[in-house]
């Protein structure tokens, strides 16, 4: 099953995955392989490999922007804006997981699928035909070459034939749709009215016994964990910087002795010849191949070859890939075509995964050393991040002795480092805001070199050139806040209590008065309500709320009267809805296409538990590290 799926792909599947290709480009970048090792960009890794701030910024703005004008109305606060950018982050760790693990399972596709599926995509047709012109204006806008595209195509369906995976084993009967559409479709009458608790606030006694009992039976509630607050002091790399000027004649001499390092890339323009092995066996693409190389050799024209043979789409453009760097194809494709000396130069058949290929080098773009002006911020950055670096160290050291020898106090540390000593806010074992939440700097604020022994802790490196040192300033232990600390609080929440359960009452009164055919206008007057009716109501109407509709639909049908159904809200209120009539929805009019529309959403739920399991599978197993103050950084 598995090699099936692996070289066979459903159609739809790969639209949806070549959709997210064409449109935004989101997962750009994957299967690339990453750096390993936190570098100054990383905001997370997964498993050694990095998540980038670009890469994360960029994502961020896609999901952005697929909620247009809605966004800013959605996300109005800073908070919710920031927990957008945390959700988004988790996104993309969790598909960093599910990619490596498609690469240890050696999901691929072929060349020829690429090609295939490239050709369909809508937005590359012209008048219902693939145009290479609409297909290299969108890779223009988007920097891409045409190799790169194909590697990323190809990515991206070894990702939708593993996803596959999980809706192939997952089933869906008929009849379980009827029944789920049968339920969706039901429309019931009803009657609700809310007693809001805030009604009963000011008429409802509180009295110091009901305050005492309250605080005894929820005395958890009232508890202050353990806490501690530090003095402490940074020492940044980026502070010493400031500082730093860079004479003229070092940026010049610098360059001048590393024109190397300023060297633009040699880029190749080629074409290619593919004949691959999707119709044939591979015998017979290797004596094909063979074939057009000898007519090559024998004067035949390439682009008029390629045209005509070549199973690439590149094909109708005379096999022209683009200019291509270093990097970009596969080793043995790059290896052929950097080893071609002249324009005009025919490689030897070369094997790749796609198949066998002829190579023909139509132009050299050679790699010139950028001006010194081009790179003269770039210079000047580097060398004050050097001089920096040593000025820093310096410091650091004599700081790390200070801290060490005057373990009492951190006056004399601060003053070699020319830093204010500060004093943090409290902060709890499990770690607080910005660096107290690095674990490494909370073990060592809690440890017993510090806590106990009240020393001064060891330099500790928060993130990437920012380091701490810390003594105890004032340790709480946890403790149950007094009734006196916490009365007005308690008091409120005593208030609250008795003034749902007087809504409670009075709720269940007239629930009982309708339940004995009795009117409970009188009852409703008096507090100023009355029944809110809504008609043809089905399970997604919005018109009465969720817990309103809800409850409605738990409700038994009625009989010879309505039935009355009754629930505290969260909020403390409490809810009555009358069922008046119920209409079911007659299975006979179902048509196939609902039933297959039901069939396929039951499915795809069952596909999206199983996938979230694995991936929280995934995420059990796997070292993930989130370096919470570049998070912060905006």
């Amino acid at each position: 099953m598995m090699e099936s799926i692996r070289t066979g792909v459903q159609k739809p599947w790969i639209k949806v995955l070549l959709a997210i290709v064409v449109i935004s480009f989101i997962f750009a970048g994957y299967f690339t392989g990453g750096s390993f090792g936190s570098s100054a960009d990383a905001v997370a890794e997964v498993n050694g490999q990095e998540v980038k701030r670009s890469e994360w910024d960029r994502s961020v703005n896609i999901q952005a922007s697929r909620y247009g004008e809605q966004f800013n109305m959605m996300f109005s606060t800073e908070e919710r804006r920031q927990q957008f950018r945390l959700n988004v982050l988790d996104s993309l760790v969790s598909s960093k997981l599910v990619e490596q693990k498609v690469l240890d399972y050696g999901f691929s596709a072929s060349g020829q699928q690429v090609v295939s599926e490239i050709k369909d995509v809508p937005v590359f047709q012209e008048e219902g035909k693939f145009s290479t012109a609409r297909l290299d204006d969108y890779l223009r806008s988007q920097g891409l070459s045409r190799a790169q595209f194909q590697r990323d195509v190809a990515n991206n369906i070894a990702m939708t034939q593993f996803t596959q995976l999980f809706t192939d084993t997952e089933i869906a009967l008929e009849n379980e749709a009827v029944r789920k559409l049968l339920l969706e479709k039901q429309q019931r009458d009803v009657k609700s009215v809310t007693i809001p608790a805030q009604k009963f606030l000011d008429s409802v006694d509180v009295t110091e016994a009901d305050v005492e009992s309250y605080y005894q039976a929820n005395m958890a509630q009232y508890m202050l964990p353990e806490s501690l607050t530090v003095d402490y002091i940074e020492l940044k790399v980026a502070d010493t910087k400031t500082d730093i000027t860079v004479p003229d004649e070092e940026v010049e001499q610098y360059y001048q002795g590393n024109q190397d390092r300023y060297r633009k890339e040699e880029q190749r323009q080629v074409a290619h010849i593919l004949i691959t092995t999707e119709e044939r066996s591979k015998e017979e693409a290797k004596e094909k191949v063979d074939a057009l190389k000898q007519q090559l050799d024998q004067g035949a024209d390439f682009a008029e070859l390629a045209k005509a043979e070549s199973d690439d789409f590149t094909a109708d453009q005379g096999g022209d890939l683009g200019v291509i760097s270093r990097g970009v194809m596969e080793e043995s494709f790059e290896n052929a075509m950097f080893q071609l000396s002249q324009v005009g130069d025919v490689s030897p058949v070369v094997e790749t995964s796609f198949g066998f290929h002829i190579i023909k080098l139509l132009n050299v773009e050679q790699g010139e050393v950028r001006p010194l002006s081009e790179v003269r911020d770039e210079i000047i950055a580097m060398l004050k991040q050097d001089k920096a670096e040593a000025a820093f160290f310096k410091v650091q050291q004599k700081v790390k002795e200070l801290a060490f020898e005057k373990y009492d106090s951190l006056t004399a540390a601060a003053a070699e480092a020319g830093v204010e000593v500060q004093t943090s806010t409290a902060f709890p074992p499990t770690g607080g805001q910005g660096i107290f939440a690095n674990p490494e700097l909370v073990a060592e604020a809690y440890g017993d070199k510090v806590l106990v022994n009240k020393r001064n802790s060891s330099l500790i490196e928060v993130a990437d050139g920012h380091f701490v040192v810390l003594r105890a300033n004032t340790h709480n232990a946890s403790r149950t806040q007094s009734l006196e600390e916490v009365r007005t609080e308690v008091t409120a929440s005593v208030r609250q209590q008795k003034a749902s359960e007087k809504a409670k009452e009075t709720g269940l009164a007239i629930k009982e008065k309708l339940e004995n055919l009795s009117s409970a206008a009188d009852l409703l007057a008096s507090l100023e309500l009355e029944w809110k009716e809504a008609k043809n109501i089905r399970r997604n109407s919005t018109e009465l709320g969720f817990e309103v509709t809800q409850l409605a639909f738990k409700a038994p049908k009625p009989d010879v009267k309505p039935s009355i159904v009754s629930k505290e809200a969260l909020n403390g209120d409490f809810i009555l809805v009358q069922v008046v009539n119920v209409q079911d929805f007659d299975a006979s009019k179902l048509t196939e296409a609902e039933k297959s529309q039901a069939i396929a959403r039951i499915k795809r739920g069952y596909t999206d538990t199983s996938y979230a399991s694995f991936v929280g599978a995934l995420k059990d197993d796997a070292e993930i590290v989130k370096f919470q103050e570049r998070i912060e950084q905006q």
